[in-house]
């Protein structure tokens, strides 16, 4: 009867001896990995780049469709997705992926720039077609052209003190 009740205890015994071993050696890959301090091994981190998932596009900001300003205070705002704007390159080799943008006013080329916002000289009053366009370093227009553009309007006899007002070249 003691050796039943001793063998009894020492397979109790070994039993929690097994369950004590495992429960540390668990506790110590769970835990033990993340307080180790590493050292000299690279940080992975996924890293996404919004402009390689966001297709290119530019939208006017201001003026917008239908607004009514005075001759010289016509402001251009633009914003850019999907596309590196690059003031340095300008004129350079295309690069897929990069450049700057075009202004038209009235079907007329005005400007290219690699700047969210442009002042533009005083203009005539009355309405005006602005469109933006996507451009290469090497200044073509994306194909397919990526664009936005807007009417607005000037006020009504403000042209005149404005052109007035304009430094002469």
């Amino acid at each position: 009867m003691q050796r039943d009740c001793a063998l009894r205890i020492t397979r109790v015994g070994t039993t929690l001896s097994f369950l004590i071993v495992a429960v540390l050696l668990l506790a110590g890959c769970v835990y033990g990995t993340a307080a180790r301090p590493v050292i000299n091994e690279p940080v992975i981190t996924e890293s996404v780049n919004k402009r390689s998932e966001v297709a290119p596009s530019i939208n006017l900001l201001t003026p917008w469709a239908g607004q009514t300003l005075s001759a010289d205070n016509v402001e251009v705002k633009v914003e850019i997705d999907g596309f590196t704007v690059d003031a340095k390159a300008m004129g350079g080799a295309a690069v897929a992926g990069r450049g700057h943008w075009h202004l038209y006013l009235d079907g007329e080329f005005m400007l290219d720039s690699a700047q969210g916002r442009v002042m533009l000289e005083p203009l005539l009053s009355g309405p005006h077609h602005m469109r933006v366009a996507l451009a290469n370093n090497d200044h073509y227009l994306l194909n397919p052209s990526i664009e936005d553009s807007v009417v607005f309007d000037i006020m009504p006899g403000e042209d005149v003190a404005a052109l007035e007002a304009a430094p002469e070249f």
